[in-house]
C-alpha cells in the first residue's frame, strides 16, 4: 500500500512560533477569562513541533509532593496538539 511506504517529514525547521488559545476549554483551564473579548497568544516551543510517530522525551519540572516538599521529577501530564 503506498501510504504504508509514505515518511513524514517536516517541510522547513521551525525557530519560532506564536501559539494560541482556541477553545474555551483551554482558556478556562488555564484561567484566561479574557479570551473571550481577545485574542490569546504566548511563544511557544520550537523544539516541541516534530512528525508523527518521533519519540518524545517527558519534560522534567519542579512539583510538590504530598508532603509539601519540592521534588524534581517527570511531569506526570503531556499534551498533544494538532497544528495547523
Amino acid at each position: 500500500h503506498p501510504a504504508a511506504s509514505t515518511q513524514l517529514l517536516r517541510p522547513f525547521q521551525v525557530r519560532h512560533f506564536t501559539d494560541f488559545y482556541a477553545s474555551p476549554f483551554h482558556a478556562r483551564t488555564h484561567q484566561f477569562p479574557a479570551w473571550f473579548t481577545l485574542p490569546m497568544g504566548y511563544h511557544s516551543r520550537a523544539s516541541s513541533v516534530v512528525v508523527s510517530g518521533t519519540p518524545v522525551r517527558r519534560p522534567w519540572g519542579q512539583v510538590v509532593d504530598q508532603r509539601g516538599g519540592l521534588r524534581f521529577r517527570p511531569t506526570r501530564a503531556l499534551d498533544f496538539e494538532l497544528e495547523i
